[in-house]
């Protein structure tokens, strides 16, 4: 519908920006979780001395 109005470019074009977007927001998202649990397991391995 909108592709009607304002053109199929400008709504692909938007379209993609959102799949980026998304797509980086995940990959940064998983990237925070595996520096937690490094960081998590660096301090357990200091305090057990099993590394």
């Amino acid at each position: 519908m909108a592709a009607r109005y304002i053109g199929r470019e400008t709504v692909s074009y938007v379209a993609n920006i959102a799949k980026y977007y998304l797509a980086y927001k995940l990959i940064s998202e998983q990237q925070a979780i595996r520096d937690e649990l490094k960081t998590v397991s660096d301090a357990s391995c200091v305090t057990a001395l099993a590394c």
